[in-house]
């Protein structure tokens, strides 16, 4: 693993110039006297004054940029994938809704960071981003709390072993921040809060990555050069799930493999984007080419008719995706009535094919 990136101080700021006083006005007028205001109008100005103070508060909460949840992820060689899911945007869907109808199994794989982290996601999570070693949490916690629930999974870890052994809880310090893990006889987990507003859980080097990152030792995922090319901000905005990978990613690299057959070798990173549109769940997915003749070979594979029919199989969608090319990047598009949920999701359940959508939000 390689050093932490280095991060020059700012240099001495150079002194403010001397303030001038203003010239002398010839022959100015003396001041009138202020006029005594009403009790009335004093209260009038009071409240004028705070309604404009509760206003500008709202201005700048709406126009002030929100922190962006892939510049919690820190840059780093292992990282393969990264996916991003808003929490309430996603619960509060149409696509949720129908999937909840379906079944508990069709979310289990969702709700299993509740089990393991002992939070619930309806209440206390906003953001989650998992990465190849880690999950960060965006919410509301309690430090105090998650600590004694990771302390209470490590003694029920230790009495299940064979034969059971006490696994030792240890603390170290990343600048300023402190994680806590284990890491002994094949385990090894850990923990950090940052705050009561983020929570990172995974293996001790991933944990410690995320720290380093929050330090400022290290850039963030956006600071790679290819993930910054396949991202696309405004699909992020609006999407309740996105993702961002690597050649080598789950989706890619397995998932439609098949599909990119050979012009997926191609494939330098791809950003996946799910969002809902009245009563339609959307997929974007854009595929960064490693130069202009890999670009053309990926998009003429994935208008071939055959690619096509697999594609809408894959997607569940009966209309074929939209294919476009611009800048060595080729975007599918594909749209699925929410309606349909249930037909796919039973044709899942009968083995007939993975479901793309499916896929994402149960990875």
């Amino acid at each position: 693993m390689s050093g932490p990136d280095a991060r020059a101080p700012n240099g001495p700021e150079a002194a403010p110039p001397p303030l001038v006083p203003p010239p002398m006005l010839a022959q100015a007028p003396s001041p009138r006297a202020p006029r005594r205001l009403s009790a009335q109008q004093q209260k009038l100005t009071l409240y004028a004054g705070a309604a404009l103070v509760v206003l500008i508060v709202i201005v700048l909460l709406f126009t002030s940029p929100q922190r962006q949840p892939l510049e919690l992820v820190p840059r780093g060689q292992t990282l393969i994938q990264v996916q991003v899911v808003d929490v309430r945007r996603f619960i509060e869907s149409p696509v949720y809704q129908a999937l909840a109808a379906a079944g508990p199994q069709v979310l289990a794989a969702f709700f299993d960071a509740e089990r393991k982290l002992d939070l619930s996601l309806k209440t206390d999570v906003a953001t989650v981003v998992r990465t190849d070693d880690s999950t960060i949490l965006v919410g509301r916690f309690r430090p105090g709390q998650l600590r004694d629930s990771f302390e209470e999974k490590l003694d029920l870890l230790s009495a299940a072993r064979k034969p059971p052994g006490k696994l030792e809880l240890h603390e170290e310090q990343v600048g300023r921040y402190t994680y806590f893990y284990c890491q002994q006889e094949g385990v090894n987990v850990a923990f950090a809060t940052v705050g009561s507003g983020l929570a990172c859980y995974g293996d001790r080097w991933g944990v410690r990555r995320f720290l380093k990152g929050r330090a400022g030792y290290r850039g963030n995922a956006l600071d790679d050069d290819l993930l910054a090319a396949a991202h696309s901000p405004a699909l992020a905005r609006r999407a309740f799930l996105y993702r961002l990978e690597k050649p080598d990613g789950l989706f890619v690299g397995s998932k439609l493999k098949e599909v990119l057959g050979q012009a997926g070798e191609g494939v330098s990173a791809a950003f996946f984007a799910l969002a809902t549109a009245g009563r339609n769940v959307e997929l974007a997915i854009r595929l960064v080419a490693r130069d202009a003749k890999a670009a053309e070979r990926l998009e003429l594979q994935l208008l071939k008719a055959s690619t096509q029919v697999a594609l809408r199989r894959v997607l569940g969608a009966d209309a074929p995706p939209r294919v476009a090319l611009a800048n060595k990047i080729v975007t599918l598009e594909s749209t699925v009535p929410i309606d349909e949920l249930d037909e796919i999701i039973e044709r899942d359940k009968k083995g007939e094919g993975p479901n793309l959508i499916l896929a994402l939000i149960s990875s």
